[in-house]
């Protein structure tokens, strides 16, 4: 029998004909389940623990731990994500154990257990990307693939938008089906539009996905090369940016308004002014083709007071807080705070004190304070102007994660759940590849304000 691969030089697999199994090949598999795998569909008799890309992550789980006994694959550098990786793990378990050791009901006796396997599978995809990415050509590599994945979902939701046809019930593997729970529709209804969720769970996760990875694909637009492929980047990243209006959420749109602030911050002046008059255009084109769109987005912000949504968020504080001080330091358990039983929380940030306590809560936030920080150190320190372009375009994305936090229960969505701890895998990842050379490093530096450049002949 002929052998499907053989082995490099450097010992990895290399199927005949391909290119080295490594993690970004890992990678890769993890995000197409998650993006083109509906999170309704689940193996049978598991429930939402049993969705494709939560069962691949127990495998990159395993995949980890078994470098972790090859001498040559272990990374020596200090990595501070690792260690905040590891305390955010520790403070999960034992907000896990205590939560057991009060006694639960066997819905939350389920949701507990549901928890702990979704976290495990979300801390393994962020391992494999903080410590096997091997070089910055397989992180580029993998930084497309999330943008195509992303343009796949968009264009799922354009799909949605404009005939209302939906395609997710195609999208399924041999061996899985429904989750026993009734799905979130793929396709709601506000002000008179189709408002869509693509292949996400639900629309707020749709726009919030499209409005964090939009920084990324606007920077690999910026610095390819003319060619086919940056036309098939334009594209995707048209597509993304469309998402974020067809969701018709407040939430997405706050998203994108942060992405262009965080964008211009760093951007130099005729960047700025380019980008403002791009933006305006597509503003007008949209405003030509979909009549009332932007009208009935601003209508989100300008009637709050009578919007039903707004006023049971704000409803649901004094209760959260009362449960809250009962369990103020490792919560009631994770995952344990939620229907039937409970209150559905359209924020992450009380739902993971009340679930983790203050503690948990303090463990999950410094992931995305520590992802941020380490772009932006990435950013002043690196060998390229477009690996400080890519640093800073990545804190954007991160910076955006983690506000929608606030307005969501965000944890509770496959697809930006994914995207979050790889954004925080890949923090690791970049700050280790910050001094290699990128195939996309071919632009001049007016992008950028000065301020950004580093005397490299200095360090």
């Amino acid at each position: 029998m002929t052998a499907l691969a053989t082995r490099s030089r450097d010992g990895r697999l290399v199927p005949h004909g391909g290119r080295p199994l490594d993690a970004v090949s890992l990678l890769t598999v993890w995000l197409a389940l998650v993006f083109v795998i509906p999170a309704s569909q689940v193996v049978p008799q598991v429930g939402a623990a049993g969705r494709p890309g939560v069962l691949f992550g127990f495998g990159l789980l395993a995949v980890w731990l078994a470098s972790r006994f090859v001498p040559d694959a272990v990374i020596p550098d200090r990595q501070p994500m690792r260690w905040f990786l590891a305390v955010y793990a520790i403070v999960f378990a034992v907000a896990y154990a205590l939560g057991i050791e009060r006694g639960l009901d066997p819905s939350e006796a389920t949701s507990i257990d549901r928890a702990l396997i979704v976290h495990t599978s979300l801390i393994a995809g962020a391992l494999i990307a903080l410590d096997g990415i091997p070089s910055r050509k397989r992180f580029d590599d993998l930084m497309l693939r999330l943008i195509g994945f992303t343009a796949f979902s968009a264009f799922v939701g354009f799909l949605q938008f404009f005939w209302r046809w939906d395609i997710t019930p195609w999208l399924t593997l041999p061996g899985i089906n429904l989750n026993g729970q009734p799905p979130i529709t793929t396709i709601d209804e506000r002000n008179g539009f189709n408002r869509v969720a693509g292949t996400a769970g639900h629309a707020i996760e749709f726009g919030s996905v499209m409005a964090i990875v939009l920084p990324i694909a606007l920077h690999y637009l910026l610095h390819d090369e003319p060619g086919p492929r940056r036309r098939r980047l334009a594209l995707a990243t048209a597509l993304i940016a469309l998402g974020v209006p067809f969701s018709i959420s407040r939430t997405s749109t706050i998203a994108v308004v942060i992405v262009a602030v965080g964008l211009a911050v760093n951007w130099g002046h005729r960047m700025v002014v380019r980008s403002a008059v791009v933006g305006v255009g597509s503003l007008v084109a949209l405003r030509a083709a979909v009549p009332s769109l932007l009208g009935s987005i601003k209508s989100l912000f300008t009637n709050l007071q009578d919007d039903l949504s707004f006023q049971a968020r704000a409803s649901d504080y004094p209760i959260v807080f009362r449960f809250l001080r009962e369990r103020p330091f490792f919560g009631r358990g994770p995952g344990t705070f939620g229907p039937p039983d409970y209150l559905l929380l359209d924020n992450e940030i009380l739902s993971t004190a009340v679930n983790t306590g203050l503690v948990g809560l303090a463990a999950f936030l410094a992931l995305y304070v520590v992802s941020i920080l380490m772009f932006r150190r990435v950013a002043w320190t690196a060998a390229t102007d477009e690996t400080r372009h890519l640093a800073m375009s990545m804190a954007v994305s991160t910076l955006v994660a983690g506000v929608v936090l606030y307005f969501a229960d965000m944890l509770f969505f496959a697809i930006y759940s994914s995207v979050a701890f790889l954004l925080f895998g890949l923090a690791g990842a970049l700050f280790r590849l910050r001094h290699e050379r990128s195939e996309f490093d071919v632009k001049p530096r007016w992008y950028l304000r000065d301020r950004m450049r580093v005397d490299r002949g200095g360090r």
